[in-house]
């Protein structure tokens, strides 16, 4: 499968989830606002990944549909690579 994605994932570092968690939620609640609110709107994978994991607001609603659609959008490689960059980036956070 090829993904249909603006960017190459192979290109990206785990820099690209350097975000605040005011970011991260004012980000969260428009990209959802504009998800609920019509058709034709979407959500970059980087933005979704940040809302799949948020660690502050869980949205089942949401992981639901992304499971059952991520498949059309990219490849089950690149959103393993990019949940791993996830996790790289996330293990960096941790306050000793």
């Amino acid at each position: 499968m090829t993904d249909i994605l603006d960017y190459k994932i192979d290109s990206l570092d785990i820099k690209v989830f350097d975000t605040t968690e005011d970011d991260l939620s004012q980000q969260q609640q428009q990209q959802q606002h504009e998800l609920s609110r019509s058709t034709g709107h979407y959500v970059d994978i980087i933005t979704l990944i940040n809302m799949l994991t948020s660690p502050s607001e869980i949205d089942y609603q949401i992981i639901s549909d992304f499971f059952l659609t991520y498949r059309s959008f990219i490849s089950q490689y690149s959103l393993l690579k990019i949940l791993f960059m996830k996790l790289q980036w996330s293990l960096t956070q941790i306050d000793d």
